[in-house]
């Protein structure tokens, strides 16, 4: 799990690096982390389909990834409303 003090201490630490206000649209930010993550898990199934790839191992090696990039979509779901709770604070 993501930890609130450091993830703040790093943002307030880029802060202090630019002399600009940080104005983000972090809701379109941290949608993007959920696009990223589904362009992979896609990438994975047609590898996995063999629709991506032409040799057994790389259809393997989409196979065996399918899971894991589940997984990560998951814990990025559990903490993506409480990312943008914190992004509002600053």
């Amino acid at each position: 799990m993501l930890d609130k003090d450091k993830f703040l201490a790093f943002i307030d630490g880029y802060k202090r690096t630019t002399q600009e206000k940080i104005q983000a649209n972090w809701s379109m930010i941290l949608a993007s982390g959920f696009l990223g993550k589904l362009e992979l898990l896609e990438y994975c199934l047609k590898r996995s389909l063999w629709i991506n790839c032409t040799e057994q191992e790389d259809q393997k090696a989409g196979t065996e990834q399918i899971a894991g990039t589940i997984s990560a979509i998951g814990r990025y779901a559990e903490m993506v409303t409480e990312i943008e709770v914190w992004l509002k604070e600053i």
